[in-house]
């Protein structure tokens, strides 16, 4: 009797955990990632940094037509990656607001995955979004390089 209320016990705990991971993946409402996109001028310079193999550069950019693109994301489950060596893999981290950013994972020139995070006044997360599939040409940014290496 022991044995099969121990078997209960744990099928129950295995049902909770696959319902929560369902509610997480599929049905969960993202709040964070609409609000900061929406919050974005396409025509408006923003700061970002470029995270690639230990480096850090730091560029000014308009979102321009890439907005467009960005606005069209879609659920993590339905990202494809783009093809291509690993190492034109790199990340862009771009300043929204003083306490929103958007994060970039660009490969082959490709941005494939974006998430947004919120920070408080020094830089400290606090939140942050799902992570979204998106699949937009980094030429579709108006990008200046500032020749600024970050530290």
């Amino acid at each position: 009797m022991h044995e099969f209320t121990s078997i209960k016990k744990t099928l129950f705990v295995m049902a909770s955990i696959a319902v929560f991971g369902i509610y997480m993946v599929f049905i969960k409402e993202d709040n964070v990632f609409p609000v900061v996109v929406d919050s974005i001028d396409k025509e408006r310079i923003y700061q970002a940094v470029k995270l690639s193999s230990g480096n850090k550069i730091k560029y000014e950019i308009r979102f321009l037509e890439f907005y467009n693109c960005l606005k069209k994301y879609k659920p993590l489950y339905k990202l494809r990656a783009p093809k291509g060596s690993e190492k034109s893999k790199y990340s862009l981290e771009v300043q929204v607001s003083l306490n929103e950013k958007l994060l970039f994972d660009v490969k082959n020139g490709k941005a494939y995955r974006v998430l947004a995070r919120i920070v408080d006044e020094y830089g400290q997360y606090v939140d942050s979004s799902d992570t979204h599939a998106i699949m937009c040409d980094m030429s579709l940014l108006d990008t200046q390089d500032k020749g600024v290496r970050a530290h």
